[in-house]
C-alpha cells in the first residue's frame, strides 16, 4: 500500500501542485515570481556558490532527461566500458560540485543578515530538500555503481509508465531504500516548487534586471515616498531600498514611464 501511495499517487499530486499553484501565483501574484533576494543582495558573494550549483545541477538534470527521452541511444553509448566509466566519473564530479555550491549558498544565507531577512520558511525547507536530494544523488552514484546503466532499466520505464497513466511499480519497488528516496525526492521538490522562489526559473529574468545604464528609467530618489515636509524619507534598511527599487522598476513601461 505504501509503495502505491509513494510511487503511483505522489508523482501525480506533485505535478498537479506544480501546475495548479504555480499557475495561480503567476496570474494573481506575479510579483512573487522573483529571485530578488539572491540577485539584488551581495551579487559578488553569490558567484562562488551559484556557478558550481547551477552548472552542476543543470547538467545532471539534462542527463536524466536525455536518458528518459532516448533510452535506446543511451544504452548504446554506455555499452562500451570506457564511455560508461567516463560518464560515471563525470556524474560524480557534477554531483559533488552541485552539493558544494548549494552548501555555500546556504552558508551565505545564514551569515549575511540582509539575505537572511528575506529568506522565508519555505525557502529554507526547499534548500534543505535540495541539499538532501543532491547529497543522496552523490551517495547513490558512489555506492550503487553503474547508475548510468541500471537507471535505464528501472527509473526510465517507471517514469514512462507514469506518463502513460499506467504506473508500473515493479520496476522500482525492489530497489534499495536509498535509491527510492532519491527518486521520490525529485517529486517532492516538484511539489514544493510553486510555494517558493524556485518559480523564477521558468521566467525570463526580466523582473530582476538592473536599470543602471538604461535611458528613461527614473531613479529611486525621484519617486521615493515623501514625508510631511515634502522631503524624501530616508530608508535605512538596504533591503527596503532594494525591494522598493524592484517595485518601481516592475511598474515601468518600455517607454520609461510609470504605469
Amino acid at each position: 500500500m505504501l509503495d502505491l501511495v509513494l510511487f503511483a499517487a505522489l508523482p501525480y499530486v506533485a505535478v498537479a501542485l506544480a501546475i495548479g499553484v504555480g499557475g495561480y501565483r503567476y496570474v494573481y501574484d506575479r510579483f512573487s515570481y522573483s529571485s530578488f533576494s539572491a540577485q539584488f543582495l551581495e551579487n559578488r558573494a553569490l558567484f562562488w556558490g551559484s556557478v558550481p550549483w547551477h552548472y552542476g545541477v543543470i547538467l545532471i538534470l539534462l542527463a536524466h532527461v536525455l536518458v528518459l527521452l532516448f533510452p535506446g541511444v543511451w544504452a548504446t553509448i554506455i555499452s562500451e566500458p570506457t564511455r560508461l566509466y567516463t560518464l560515471e566519473v563525470i556524474g560524480l564530479v557534477l554531483s559533488l560540485s552541485a552539493a558544494l555550491g548549494l552548501l555555500l549558498l546556504i552558508v551565505r544565507r545564514l551569515f549575511i543578515s540582509r539575505i537572511m531577512s528575506v529568506t522565508s520558511t519555505m525557502d529554507w525547507v526547499l534548500l534543505f530538500v535540495l541539499l538532501t536530494q543532491v547529497a543522496m544523488g552523490f551517495y547513490v552514484a558512489l555506492v550503487f555503481r553503474w547508475g548510468s546503466d541500471w537507471y535505464v532499466h528501472t527509473a526510465v520505464p517507471w517514469l514512462i509508465s507514469l506518463v502513460k497513466l499506467d504506473p508500473k511499480l515493479e520496476f522500482v519497488t525492489s530497489l534499495p531504500w536509498e535509491i527510492k528516496i532519491h527518486m521520490l525526492g525529485g517529486f517532492v521538490i516538484l511539489a514544493l516548487f510553486p510555494f517558493t522562489r524556485l518559480v523564477h526559473v521558468i521566467t525570463c529574468g526580466g523582473r530582476t534586471r538592473s536599470w543602471s545604464g538604461t535611458g528613461g528609467a527614473p531613479s529611486l530618489s525621484s519617486v521615493r515616498p515623501s514625508s510631511a515636509d515634502g522631503h524624501p524619507e530616508t530608508m535605512s534598511s538596504p533591503v527596503s531600498v532594494h525591494i522598493l527599487d524592484f517595485v518601481i522598476q516592475s511598474q515601468i513601461t518600455d517607454g520609461g514611464h510609470l504605469r
